[in-house]
Formats: C-alpha cells, sequence, structure tokens
C-alpha cells in the first residue's frame, strides 16, 4: 500500500512539475544542459568506488548538474576574463602604433621636417597652431631647454615671439637624443591641445544654444538680427546685462532694441 501511494506521489508531482503551462519552458531549460550521457558520466564517477548498497543516485545525479553548473559558469567567466585580456593587448598595440614616432631619414632633423613626422594627420595650418601653443607653453612654463641651443632668457609670448623661439629652438636641427624628446613632449602636448579645444567647443556649443532659444522666442527679430546678435554677444548672461545703448548699436530700430531688452529683463527698467 506504502509503495503504490509513493508511486502515486511520483506520478502526481512529475505531472505537477510537467503541467501544460510551463513544459515548454521546462524544454528550454533542457536543452541548455548538456547531453544525458555526460550528465551520466559525471554521475558515475562521483559514485565510483562507492559500495552499490552506499550509493545514492539521486543525490549524485543532482550534484553532477551542480557541478556541470559551476563548469559552465566558470567557462563563461574565462571566455569573458580572456576576451578582455586580449582586447586589452589589441588597445594597447592599436596605442602603441598610432603613438609611433617615424625615425627621421637623417639626422639633424629641421623644424619643417619635425612638424611632419610628429603630427603626420594634422593640416599644415593645424600643425603651425599647435607648435606656436607648443612654444608658448614652454616659454611660460620652462624658458629655456636643457641640452638645447636655446639661450636662457626671458621671452615674450606673442606668435612672432613663439615663431622666432622655435626658429632658434630649430636653427641647427635636432639630433637624434633631442628629436625623440621633443617629439614626445609635443605628442603629449598636441592631445591635450586638442582635448581642451574640444571642451571649450562643448563648452560654447552649450552657452549658444541657450541664447538662440532665447532668441528663438522673440518673434519681433526676423533672423537676420538675430544673426548680429549672436556674433556680438557669446552667452545669454552677456546679452542680458547690455544695456539699451549697446543694443541699439548692433539693432538698426530703437523699437527692437527696447523690445528685447523687455523680453530679456521685464522688470528692469531700461538702462540709457
Amino acid at each position: 500500500m506504502k509503495k503504490e501511494e509513493k508511486k502515486a506521489n511520483k506520478e502526481q508531482e512529475h505531472k505537477t512539475i510537467w503541467s501544460p503551462g510551463n513544459a515548454k519552458r521546462c524544454e528550454e531549460i533542457l536543452a541548455q544542459l548538456p547531453p544525458i550521457i555526460d550528465h551520466v558520466k559525471i554521475a558515475a564517477v562521483l559514485l565510483k568506488g562507492k559500495s552499490v548498497a552506499s550509493c545514492n543516485e539521486t543525490q549524485a545525479a543532482r550534484q553532477a548538474l551542480t557541478l556541470w553548473e559551476h563548469c559552465s559558469q566558470e567557462r563563461k567567466n574565462y571566455a569573458f576574463l580572456k576576451d578582455l585580456s586580449e582586447r586589452s593587448v589589441i588597445k594597447v598595440k592599436e596605442s602603441k602604433a598610432k603613438n609611433k614616432i617615424i625615425e627621421p631619414k637623417s639626422f639633424p632633423v629641421n623644424l619643417a621636417d619635425f612638424k611632419r613626422i610628429v603630427l603626420p594627420k594634422n593640416r599644415t595650418e593645424d600643425r603651425a597652431k599647435i607648435f606656436r601653443e607648443f612654444a608658448r607653453d614652454l616659454i611660460i612654463n620652462s624658458p629655456h631647454l636643457s641640452g638645447t641651443n636655446v639661450e636662457q632668457k626671458q621671452l615674450g609670448t606673442t606668435n612672432g615671439d613663439c615663431a622666432n623661439f622655435l626658429n632658434e629652438l630649430f636653427a641647427d636641427g635636432l639630433d637624434r637624443k633631442n628629436f625623440y624628446d621633443i617629439a614626445k613632449k609635443v605628442r603629449r602636448f598636441a592631445d591635450s591641445y586638442k582635448q581642451q579645444i574640444a571642451r571649450i567647443a562643448r563648452k560654447s556649443a552649450g552657452i549658444n544654444s541657450g541664447l538662440k532659444k532665447t532668441l528663438n522666442k522673440c518673434a519681433f527679430l526676423d533672423n537676420q538680427k538675430k544673426d548680429a546678435l549672436l556674433k556680438h554677444f557669446p552667452s545669454i548672461s552677456d546679452l542680458r546685462s547690455a544695456s539699451l545703448m549697446e543694443l541699439k548699436k548692433i539693432l538698426p530700430s530703437n523699437l527692437d532694441a527696447e523690445n528685447l531688452l523687455k523680453f530679456l529683463n521685464p522688470k528692469i527698467v531700461p538702462s540709457y
């Protein structure tokens, strides 16, 4: 009787587990498990060396699944870390290749060749600007360069002073040691300078965006007048602080200037 009850309970439990509502999901989970033959092999290994009387097949089967699950997760972890490591190595190699400085054909190296070698992907005018700012930075932070022919003296920071500084630095060309030393400094400065310009551009775009939105609300102004205001005022705060006299110099109509001032500062009496 007890055996029949146990059998009936097991059948009922099986029906509950494999009900029509979850049968499809159970089949999907089964598809993710190792083949049954592999499952049996793992269980057999776990039972190896044990007497028949002490064998618990159900427990071994569960342990086999747990072991397989842990192995599967560890394989995924290994694959993820391996991929991360390989991508890091590739990134480092690409960075090195990008920053690699080409060996000059001969030494000493003059200024024109130095610019082309160190900043090969930049336009001529961009190279000139970067080198001018690099020279200005050197003049401000280190008026002399140890090991070069630039004398230790106070220099100005105008564009002309920067050009003279570079011409003096490259008067006799750069030997191998100074070439690589200064090339690395220029590369670092160029990267920093480009990031700084990008930050300024983003900030300026954000400021101009606010100014444009404000002017777009001024229906009494045509596009030509709005463009004139955008060129004259860098930000909305500058426009709000402008006096009526300043606005009249930009807008041909006195009425437009007065209306704009009232729109920007409705509680403030126009200041002449």
